[in-house]
């Protein structure tokens, strides 16, 4: 659905505003937000491609860091700071396979803040199992500039995790996840027990990874978690981690697989406001840009619903302010034109 909506205005000096802006300036940080408290130590192949192992999803965030800049980034795992290379990274950019401990920066997956310095996202990883120290294990994302001239790095503080067994102490839970109907791809599938904890994250297929599944089988998962019971599963949007949908009690049995668990969701995409394109409408929605007490002016903008569903009554509205206040009526109502 598609509305061009006008507002005639006859003010000296107007100001409107679509979008509050509210400005913080805030010190720069990097750090691990959603994390699986347990991961399941089943690579026994390195970075050989697709491998094997379960892999999981961490969700991470850069504030403040240098504006529109590359980073090479990596997770590292070890059961303390001076041992941190268990773990087995997605990916090596330069052969578009996993990398580990040892890839070198110039080869690992790279990202690129924006104009404030600012990025987040989902980064995938495995465990080495092979060697690997029993007990409580510590996880940290790791990055440098890109291209680098030193050799420093950053990384977030550790979250402390526990490694499965997946033949005593886990299994998987796997299925397909649906919006509005259809396979959904590249969602992030998060699992959590009776206390809230998060025990298992993965991302739906196609989510260009290669972990041997099957690419071709759109809204597939796969989780690893401890064997337990009363599990729910969440499956987020990818880009914001809004939640989209959940299933509970879910029971999972030591080196098993519990199958067929299915997740649907139903999604309202939210319309969309744009200049109209037109003649003197090109990049905002004011014609003409100035004049006196007699002069009319038009404020024109385009409404777009993917859902096709028509705008709120009264919406659209238009905000004018004078000297940072509302003039009488304001927010005025837009029309259909």
């Amino acid at each position: 659905m598609r509305k061009v909506l006008s507002l005639l205005i006859i003010l000296l000096m107007i100001t409107i505003l679509l979008i509050p802006v509210n400005h913080q300036t805030k010190a720069a940080t990097f750090a691990v937000v959603y994390y699986p408290k347990y991961l399941p130590a089943d690579c026994t192949t390195g970075t050989t491609t697709p491998g094997n192992g379960t892999p999981f999803a961490v969700y991470f965030q850069l504030k403040g860091f240098i504006p529109n800049t590359l980073y090479a980034l990596k997770s590292v795992i070890g059961p303390y700071p001076s041992d941190m290379t268990y773990a087995i990274s997605w990916k090596n950019e330069t052969t578009n396979s996993w990398a580990d401990y040892y890839t070198a920066y110039t080869s690992l997956l790279k990202i690129t803040t924006d104009s404030s310095g600012d990025w987040s996202g989902w980064l995938v990883a495995k465990l080495k199992s092979t060697a690997l120290p029993s007990g409580t294990l510590l996880y940290r994302v790791r990055m440098r500039v890109s291209p680098f001239t030193d050799n420093y790095y950053v990384e977030t503080l550790a979250v402390g995790v526990t490694s499965l067994n997946m033949t005593t102490q886990g299994g998987w839970i796997e299925g397909h996840a649906y919006v509005n109907g259809s396979p959904a791809a590249n969602k992030v599938i998060i699992v959590k027990d009776g206390s809230n904890n998060i025990v298992g994250t993965y991302l739906t297929e196609d989510n260009s990874v290669n972990e041997g599944y099957n690419p071709l089988d759109v809204g597939y998962f796969k989780v690893a978690t401890p064997a337990g019971s009363d599990y729910l599963i969440e499956m987020l949007d990818s880009s914001d981690s809004t939640i989209l949908a959940s299933i509970n009690n879910i029971s999972v049995t030591a080196g098993a697989v519990t199958s067929g668990i299915n997740i649907y969701a139903t999604v309202n995409n939210s319309p969309a406001l744009d200049w109209t394109g037109e003649t003197n409408y090109i990049s905002d929605g004011l014609n003409p840009e100035v004049g006196n007490n007699l002069t009319d002016f038009m404020y024109r903008i385009k409404y777009t619903d993917a859902d096709n569903d028509a705008p709120q009554s009264g919406y659209p509205r238009a905000h004018i302010l004078k000297d940072s206040s509302e003039i009488s009526g304001s927010p005025f109502s837009m029309i259909e034109a």
